[in-house]
Protein backbone atom coordinates (compact mmCIF):
# COMPACT_ATOMS: atom_id res chain seq x y z
CA UNK A 1 0.00 0.00 0.00
CA UNK A 2 1.11 3.69 -1.03
CA UNK A 3 0.07 6.62 0.70
CA UNK A 4 1.14 10.25 0.04
CA UNK A 5 4.52 11.84 1.41
CA UNK A 6 2.97 15.75 1.54
CA UNK A 7 -0.25 17.34 1.36
CA UNK A 8 -0.10 19.70 -2.07
CA UNK A 9 0.45 22.81 0.21
CA UNK A 10 3.39 22.21 1.67
CA UNK A 11 5.24 19.65 -0.17
CA UNK A 12 7.81 23.04 -1.61
CA UNK A 13 6.73 25.40 0.12
CA UNK A 14 7.23 24.75 3.35
CA UNK A 15 10.74 22.78 2.93
CA UNK A 16 11.51 26.21 0.75
CA UNK A 17 10.56 28.57 3.82
CA UNK A 18 11.42 26.24 6.88
CA UNK A 19 14.17 24.16 5.38
CA UNK A 20 14.76 20.71 6.78
CA UNK A 21 14.43 18.61 8.61
CA UNK A 22 10.64 18.16 7.76
CA UNK A 23 9.18 14.34 8.30
CA UNK A 24 9.38 12.35 4.92
CA UNK A 25 5.93 12.35 5.30
CA UNK A 26 4.27 14.88 5.99
CA UNK A 27 0.39 15.32 5.56
CA UNK A 28 -0.16 18.77 7.38
CA UNK A 29 -2.85 21.20 5.14
CA UNK A 30 -2.39 24.54 7.24
CA UNK A 31 0.39 26.77 7.22
CA UNK A 32 2.41 27.94 10.50
CA UNK A 33 1.44 30.71 12.04
CA UNK A 34 4.59 33.30 12.61
CA UNK A 35 2.25 36.05 14.62
CA UNK A 36 1.31 32.55 16.89
CA UNK A 37 1.27 34.08 20.51
CA UNK A 38 -0.15 33.47 23.73
CA UNK A 39 -0.16 29.75 23.79
CA UNK A 40 3.23 28.46 23.50
CA UNK A 41 2.93 27.37 27.49
CA UNK A 42 0.28 25.00 26.27
CA UNK A 43 2.64 23.35 23.67
CA UNK A 44 5.24 22.99 26.54
CA UNK A 45 2.63 21.12 28.59
CA UNK A 46 1.85 18.91 25.89
CA UNK A 47 5.25 17.29 24.46
CA UNK A 48 5.61 15.47 27.79
CA UNK A 49 2.61 13.44 27.65
CA UNK A 50 2.75 12.74 23.75
CA UNK A 51 5.81 11.62 24.27
CA UNK A 52 5.43 9.38 27.63
CA UNK A 53 4.00 6.06 27.56
CA UNK A 54 0.14 7.65 27.79
CA UNK A 55 1.24 9.21 23.79
CA UNK A 56 -2.29 10.54 23.59
CA UNK A 57 -3.67 14.08 24.94
CA UNK A 58 -6.70 15.52 24.27
CA UNK A 59 -7.07 20.10 23.33
CA UNK A 60 -10.28 20.72 24.77
CA UNK A 61 -12.58 24.34 24.61
CA UNK A 62 -14.79 26.24 23.01
CA UNK A 63 -15.22 26.84 19.44
CA UNK A 64 -12.54 30.17 18.45
CA UNK A 65 -10.44 28.93 21.80
CA UNK A 66 -7.28 27.94 19.33
CA UNK A 67 -6.93 23.98 19.46
CA UNK A 68 -6.72 23.57 16.07
CA UNK A 69 -4.10 26.31 16.21
CA UNK A 70 -2.11 25.10 18.71
CA UNK A 71 -1.98 21.56 17.48
CA UNK A 72 -0.41 22.96 14.17
CA UNK A 73 1.79 24.55 16.00
CA UNK A 74 3.09 21.61 17.67
CA UNK A 75 3.30 19.88 14.36
CA UNK A 76 5.87 22.47 12.88
CA UNK A 77 7.33 23.06 16.07
CA UNK A 78 7.88 19.40 17.31
CA UNK A 79 8.53 18.04 13.81
CA UNK A 80 12.18 16.97 14.32
CA UNK A 81 10.80 14.29 16.38
CA UNK A 82 8.84 12.96 14.10
CA UNK A 83 11.85 12.87 11.06
CA UNK A 84 11.77 9.10 10.39
CA UNK A 85 7.60 8.18 10.90
CA UNK A 86 5.82 11.45 10.04
CA UNK A 87 2.66 13.63 10.47
CA UNK A 88 -0.87 13.13 9.61
CA UNK A 89 -3.67 15.98 9.89
CA UNK A 90 -6.93 14.70 9.83
CA UNK A 91 -10.48 17.02 10.01
CA UNK A 92 -12.59 14.39 11.91
CA UNK A 93 -15.52 16.69 12.26
CA UNK A 94 -17.76 13.78 11.27
CA UNK A 95 -16.99 10.74 9.69
CA UNK A 96 -17.64 12.08 6.34
CA UNK A 97 -14.51 14.64 6.88
CA UNK A 98 -12.23 11.49 8.40
CA UNK A 99 -13.15 9.85 5.19
CA UNK A 100 -12.20 12.06 3.19
CA UNK A 101 -8.87 13.07 4.39
CA UNK A 102 -8.28 9.27 4.40
CA UNK A 103 -8.72 9.23 0.71
CA UNK A 104 -6.60 12.31 0.03
CA UNK A 105 -3.92 10.54 1.94
CA UNK A 106 -4.11 6.97 0.23
CA UNK A 107 -2.34 7.17 -3.07
CA UNK A 108 -5.32 4.97 -4.34
CA UNK A 109 -8.93 6.26 -3.57
CA UNK A 110 -9.97 2.86 -3.22
CA UNK A 111 -7.82 2.07 -0.35
CA UNK A 112 -10.60 1.62 2.48
CA UNK A 113 -10.13 3.53 6.28
CA UNK A 114 -8.56 0.51 7.74
CA UNK A 115 -5.92 0.50 5.40
CA UNK A 116 -4.90 3.81 6.75
CA UNK A 117 -5.52 2.76 10.70
CA UNK A 118 -2.90 0.06 9.70
CA UNK A 119 -0.83 2.65 8.49
CA UNK A 120 -1.14 4.74 11.47
CA UNK A 121 -0.69 1.36 14.04
CA UNK A 122 2.08 0.53 11.91
CA UNK A 123 4.04 3.80 12.31
CA UNK A 124 4.72 4.31 15.83
CA UNK A 125 6.28 6.97 16.20
CA UNK A 126 4.15 9.41 14.21
CA UNK A 127 2.30 12.08 14.95
CA UNK A 128 -1.34 11.71 14.46
CA UNK A 129 -3.59 15.42 14.53
CA UNK A 130 -7.33 14.24 14.69
CA UNK A 131 -8.88 17.73 14.86
CA UNK A 132 -12.43 18.41 16.14
CA UNK A 133 -13.55 14.91 17.10
CA UNK A 134 -16.24 13.51 19.37
CA UNK A 135 -16.14 10.78 21.52
CA UNK A 136 -17.54 8.49 19.68
CA UNK A 137 -15.12 8.65 16.36
CA UNK A 138 -12.34 8.64 18.72
CA UNK A 139 -12.67 5.37 19.71
CA UNK A 140 -11.45 3.86 16.61
CA UNK A 141 -8.36 5.30 17.12
CA UNK A 142 -7.57 4.95 21.05
CA UNK A 143 -6.25 1.88 20.36
CA UNK A 144 -3.41 2.62 18.22
CA UNK A 145 0.40 3.17 19.24
CA UNK A 146 1.23 6.21 17.46
CA UNK A 147 1.01 9.74 19.50
CA UNK A 148 -2.07 10.94 19.15
CA UNK A 149 -3.18 14.81 19.22
CA UNK A 150 -7.20 15.16 19.66
CA UNK A 151 -8.83 18.25 19.44
CA UNK A 152 -12.61 18.54 20.82
CA UNK A 153 -15.18 20.98 21.86
CA UNK A 154 -15.52 18.83 24.97
CA UNK A 155 -13.16 16.42 27.12
CA UNK A 156 -13.28 13.13 26.05
CA UNK A 157 -13.01 10.57 28.40
CA UNK A 158 -9.95 8.41 28.85
CA UNK A 159 -7.56 10.93 27.58
CA UNK A 160 -5.20 12.98 29.28
CA UNK A 161 -7.13 16.19 28.86
CA UNK A 162 -5.46 19.79 28.33
CA UNK A 163 -8.23 22.90 28.69
CA UNK A 164 -7.44 25.54 26.86
CA UNK A 165 -8.26 28.93 28.04
CA UNK A 166 -8.96 32.28 26.66
CA UNK A 167 -5.86 34.94 26.27
CA UNK A 168 -5.64 37.35 29.16
CA UNK A 169 -6.07 41.09 27.06
CA UNK A 170 -2.23 41.60 26.53
CA UNK A 171 -1.54 38.37 25.11
CA UNK A 172 -4.25 38.82 22.98
CA UNK A 173 -3.03 42.72 22.24
CA UNK A 174 0.00 40.99 21.72
CA UNK A 175 -1.41 38.17 18.74
CA UNK A 176 -3.43 40.87 17.05
CA UNK A 177 -0.95 43.59 16.68
CA UNK A 178 1.53 40.61 15.02
CA UNK A 179 -1.38 39.06 13.13
CA UNK A 180 -1.86 42.66 11.77
CA UNK A 181 1.64 43.34 11.13
CA UNK A 182 1.71 46.62 13.48
CA UNK A 183 4.42 45.31 14.40
CA UNK A 184 7.47 42.59 13.76
CA UNK A 185 6.67 39.07 15.09
CA UNK A 186 9.76 39.19 17.25
CA UNK A 187 8.95 42.50 19.25
CA UNK A 188 6.59 42.44 22.26
CA UNK A 189 3.81 44.51 23.19
CA UNK A 190 6.24 47.20 24.48
CA UNK A 191 7.23 47.51 21.08
CA UNK A 192 3.99 49.13 19.83
CA UNK A 193 2.69 53.04 20.92
CA UNK A 194 1.80 53.84 24.22
CA UNK A 195 -1.30 54.65 22.78
CA UNK A 196 -1.38 51.74 20.26
CA UNK A 197 -0.90 49.16 23.45
CA UNK A 198 -3.90 50.84 25.05
CA UNK A 199 -6.23 50.29 21.92
CA UNK A 200 -5.13 46.77 21.05
CA UNK A 201 -5.86 45.81 25.21
CA UNK A 202 -9.06 47.23 25.32
CA UNK A 203 -10.01 45.75 21.73
CA UNK A 204 -8.74 42.20 23.20
CA UNK A 205 -10.76 42.67 26.02
CA UNK A 206 -13.58 43.43 23.63
CA UNK A 207 -13.26 40.69 22.03
CA UNK A 208 -13.28 38.26 25.15
CA UNK A 209 -9.66 36.94 23.80
CA UNK A 210 -11.15 34.51 21.71
CA UNK A 211 -7.73 33.84 19.32
CA UNK A 212 -9.76 32.97 16.19
CA UNK A 213 -11.50 36.67 16.39
CA UNK A 214 -8.08 38.38 17.18
CA UNK A 215 -6.76 36.58 14.52
CA UNK A 216 -9.65 37.78 11.85
CA UNK A 217 -9.63 41.06 13.45
CA UNK A 218 -5.70 41.10 12.69
CA UNK A 219 -6.14 40.04 9.30
CA UNK A 220 -8.97 42.68 8.71
CA UNK A 221 -6.32 45.54 9.80
CA UNK A 222 -3.56 44.33 7.60
CA UNK A 223 -5.58 44.01 4.54
CA UNK A 224 -7.55 47.34 5.04
CA UNK A 225 -5.33 49.78 6.56
CA UNK A 226 -7.50 50.69 8.81
CA UNK A 227 -6.54 50.97 12.17
CA UNK A 228 -7.04 49.24 15.86
CA UNK A 229 -8.53 52.49 16.84
CA UNK A 230 -10.86 52.55 14.22
CA UNK A 231 -11.75 48.81 14.84
CA UNK A 232 -12.51 49.40 18.84
CA UNK A 233 -15.05 52.35 17.40
CA UNK A 234 -16.81 50.06 15.55
CA UNK A 235 -17.79 47.40 18.43
CA UNK A 236 -17.83 44.30 18.95
CA UNK A 237 -20.88 43.43 16.97
CA UNK A 238 -20.23 45.73 14.05
CA UNK A 239 -16.35 44.26 13.93
CA UNK A 240 -17.14 40.94 13.35
CA UNK A 241 -20.61 41.56 11.50
CA UNK A 242 -18.09 42.52 8.37
CA UNK A 243 -17.53 40.10 5.50
CA UNK A 244 -13.93 40.54 5.88
CA UNK A 245 -13.85 38.87 9.54
CA UNK A 246 -16.69 36.51 9.11
CA UNK A 247 -14.55 33.83 8.21
CA UNK A 248 -16.35 30.56 7.42
CA UNK A 249 -13.89 28.30 8.26
CA UNK A 250 -11.65 29.79 10.95
CA UNK A 251 -9.22 28.22 12.85
CA UNK A 252 -10.53 26.88 16.05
Amino acid sequence: MEFRKYTPLDKDSQRKKFGDPFPETWFVGIRHAIYFSGQQDIIQKMKPILTSQHRTVSLTGERGIGKTRIAIEYAYQERSNYIDEGVLFLNATSAQTLEKDFQQFAKNPEQNTDSVLEWINKHKAALVILDNINEELVQRFISCKSHLLVTSPTKINGIENIQIEKLNDRDGALLMLKRSNTILVRQGLEDASPLQQKNAVELSALLDGMPAQLEAVGKYIDDTGKTVELCLRYGKDVLLGLPETRAENPII
